[in-house]
């Protein structure tokens, strides 16, 4: 016996080594998958609150800070496939402008000091910033990502799109995790904005010393390391393209040794059921198994072909009670063909609705979309992105991804990008495009694209999403009025008058032109954000703010012939002045427009005109006191020989009144 008990112990413990060896093996490709899975689903996720912070920027309401209109636009991107919660939107002063989270309606409180700081640097940086946010004492610390909103006029807003508060467990659930992996998501600083084990204690907090110096060194990789709580793991991470964050996946070493303890008392149990099975039980019925064997081997191959059994009388109760098993294995082989052959029809309708449900979402989509397989041919694409090509759909199925594009710079630029994401599995998100389509092919066109790894339910690299977004209409307009304002900046800057415009609350000087500048001889920077008690005397200033009160008061226009203004180097210049109220969209006063011109120079030529006349009139009367008392007669004719003037000795002469 001792013969068969040492190879049987040394087998098993080469079993034991090379289970432990496969275990940990696995624990650093699972760790190493699920980080790779969790990175790419929460690049997918940021890039929704991207895209979504990029609308908003880009609309005219929040250019015009129309506080409904931005409202409306912000609960409308609110898309059950977008994981975000809540959109909150706050301005330079810390002020909550927007709260999806809330009615509209509701008096928005000011934001916690915290909170106020993280969006400062949001705006300060001008990139986006991972970080925590605490909604209330007793909830779990959500994942926020701050993006600027950058504006034309003013300093830019934030945008917070606020995550579920369950973010991170129900994202593990939907990729399928097992219960026993953990994880977090650490921003650009180290510190913990997501995680699943004692978010209360732990999310805030900066992450263990060599799990972040891994991750400055690699992009990813496996480690084994302790964790805050002082536990020993296996610690899989990934970090995002452009840094800003890093997905680490933990497993407990613990776990390794388990399944090993697992796999040793199940080979020990099986192993002596083996040897005691076989010592007592070999002498007992090795004969009788023999003369049966090949009776139960022909039931056998009926049952694996599908045939029924003939159940014949056993000479012994062992080949009976097998003869008995395969007969109810039979039964239950029957009833689970009935349960797979429902399953499959069930299965295959709810497959079908599916594809309905995407054929829909394509057809429908206001955007291009199309999946690309890994030999770069075409799958699925819709009708919008088939159009900008000029063909239909059918003629893109199976076909390479570039053969269809009208533009070369075009085609080589979406193939390089989609050989990349599937060489490197990450996403490329929001890349600005131009060219031209095969639908308008005399004229550029703009577009903002997005490349996607799909994965399948093993981690498998399925192939690629894309998603087109036509720009081209929104360049147009926007280079439209960069010339418009351009132009009207040049005839504002070039025009012989003074024009100043001041804001409706505090009267100060927001726009001045060159002319401005020349006639008060100051500067712009001088004047800009000043009001007129800067610059001229208290009277006069007082004048011209009681002049402006007034004119926003009533609303109409008004028109001051001659005003006195003190320049800056003393004198004193006189202008013709004409004000108007300006009006935002909701109808509110908003500025004062203000033209002047010079009238000085003519202010003089007609005193000197008034001061020539008077002296012409005092010489014509001592002429005439003169030309009256001579003693003789002085007249004048005109060319069509009418008298013009005749003296008083003249008109007595003729008997004529000097009239």
């Amino acid at each position: 016996m001792l013969a068969w008990v040492m190879p049987t112990a040394l087998v098993f413990l080469l079993l034991v080594a090379h289970s432990y060896t496969r275990e940990r093996d696995h624990v650093v490709s699972e760790t190493a998958q699920a980080a790779r899975a969790v990175a790419a689903t929460v690049e997918r996720d940021l890039s929704g609150a991207r895209m979504a912070a990029r609308i908003l920027a880009a609309s005219p309401a929040m250019q015009a800070d129309d506080i409904g209109a931005l409202r409306m636009l912000a609960d409308s991107l609110l898309q059950p496939d977008l994981a975000v919660s809540a959109f909150i939107v706050s301005d330079a002063k810390g002020r909550q402008r927007i709260n999806t989270a809330l009615p509209a309606n509701f008096a928005l409180p000011p934001l916690p000091q915290k909170w106020a700081a993280s969006t400062e640097r949001a705006r300060a940086y001008g990139k986006p910033q991972l970080t925590s946010l605490l909604m209330a004492p007793d909830e779990v610390p959500r994942l926020a990502l701050n993006l600027p909103l950058p504006r034309d006029k003013g300093a830019a807003h934030v945008l917070t799109a606020l995550s579920p508060p369950d973010y991170l467990p129900v994202l593990l659930r939907e990729l399928h995790l097992p219960a026993y992996l953990g994880a977090a998501i650490i921003n650009a600083d180290g510190i913990n904005v997501a995680r699943t084990l004692a978010p209360q204690r732990y999310v805030g907090q900066r992450s263990s010393a060599p799990l972040l110096e891994q991750i400055r060194q690699a992009r990813e990789g496996v480690l084994r390391h302790a964790t805050l709580e002082g536990l020993d793991v296996y610690t899989g991470f990934r970090r995002a393209p452009d840094s800003s964050w890093t997905v680490a996946v933990t497993m407990r070493t613990s776990t390794v040794a388990e399944a090993l303890l697992g796999s040793v008392v199940t080979g020990s149990l099986i192993l002596a059921l083996l040897l005691g099975a076989g010592f007592a039980l070999a002498w007992r019925v090795g004969g009788r198994l023999a003369s049966t064997l090949q009776e139960l081997t022909s039931q056998i191959h009926a049952l694996a072909q599908g045939k029924p059994l003939l159940l014949n009388k056993h000479t012994d109760r062992e080949s009976a009670d097998m003869a008995s098993a395969l007969g109810a294995l039979e039964q239950d082989l029957r009833r689970h063909r009935t349960q797979l052959e429902s399953l499959v029809t069930e299965r295959t309708l709810a497959l079908e609705k599916s594809t309905r449900l995407l054929e829909t979402v394509y057809a429908t989509a206001p955007i291009g979309m199309l999946f690309v397989g890994l030999d770069l041919c075409i799958v699925m694409i819709n009708h919008y992105l088939a159009a900008i090509n000029g063909t239909s759909v059918t003629q893109h199925l199976g076909r390479p991804v570039g053969a269809m594009l009208f533009d070369d710079a075009v085609r080589a630029d979406v193939e390089r990008c989609v050989r990349q994401v599937i060489e490197t599995g990450m996403p490329i998100v929001d890349r600005e495009l131009k060219g031209h389509s095969g639908q308008q092919r005399e004229q550029l066109s703009h577009w903002i694209v997005s490349y996607h790894p799909i994965f399948g339910s093993e981690q498998q690299l399925l192939g690629v999403s894309g998603l087109w977004l036509d720009v081209s209409e929104r360049h147009r307009s926007e280079a439209e009025f960069r010339r418009s304002k351009h132009l009207f900046g040049t005839i504002i800057e070039n025009i012989p008058a003074m024009v100043f415009v001041k804001r409706a609350d505090k009267l100060s000087f927001e726009m001045v032109n060159r002319h401005a500048e020349l006639t008060l001889g100051r500067s712009r920077e001088q004047l800009l954000g000043k009001t007129d008690h800067d610059f001229f005397p208290p009277q006069q200033a007082s004048a011209f703010v009681s002049a402006d009160r007034k004119l926003l008061a009533t609303g109409q226009m008004v028109e001051i012939e001659q005003e006195a203004v003190n320049t800056a180097d003393g004198t004193t210049r006189h202008f013709t002045t004409r004000k108007v109220v300006l009006r935002d969209d909701a109808g509110r006063a908003s500025h004062v427009l203000g033209v002047s011109i010079d009238i000085t120079e003519r202010k003089r030529a007609t005193e000197v005109l008034r001061a020539t006349t008077w002296r012409l009139e005092q010489s014509e009367r001592f002429i005439r006191t003169v030309t009256d008392n001579l003693p003789g007669m002085v007249s004048y004719w005109d060319a069509d020989l009418r008298c013009r003037f005749a003296n008083n000795f003249y008109n007595e002469w003729f008997g004529r009144s000097s009239a």
